[in-house]
């Protein structure tokens, strides 16, 4: 059974951003965001539905949780996306952040991006 956790979900001056994080039954997670309203329209072009997310698989995760940590745990994926979604809730660019703390450590993913 995968779990889900919310980073972020804003819904302001027609801005719309909802940030969350799935722990996949194999332990991998995939971080996922979906925005529209005039901000991503100022990345993206007018009246855009972007679907933005980065795929860590089980080995990813627990070496992201290790380089935050220093641990693995049995619940590892669990762990990780609670610590993740806590360190960048509310923040409207978690999922570039959480990209860029990947790059840092070396953490391998898989980016998709729909518009």
């Amino acid at each position: 059974m995968s779990s889900s956790y919310e980073v972020t979900k804003i819904e302001k001056d027609g801005d719309y951003v909802s940030i969350t994080i799935t722990v996949n039954e194999d332990g991998s997670l995939r971080i996922f965001d979906h925005s529209f309203g005039p901000s991503a329209d100022l990345f993206y072009g007018e009246d855009r539905d972007v679907e933005h997310w980065l795929d860590l698989d089980n080995t990813a995760v627990q070496k992201l949780l290790t380089a935050l940590t220093g641990e693995v745990t049995p619940t590892a994926a669990d762990d990780l996306a609670r610590l993740l979604a806590k360190s960048y809730a509310g923040q409207n660019l978690a999922l570039r952040s959480i990209m860029e703390l990947c790059d840092e450590k070396m953490v391998e993913y898989k980016e998709g991006l729909w518009t």
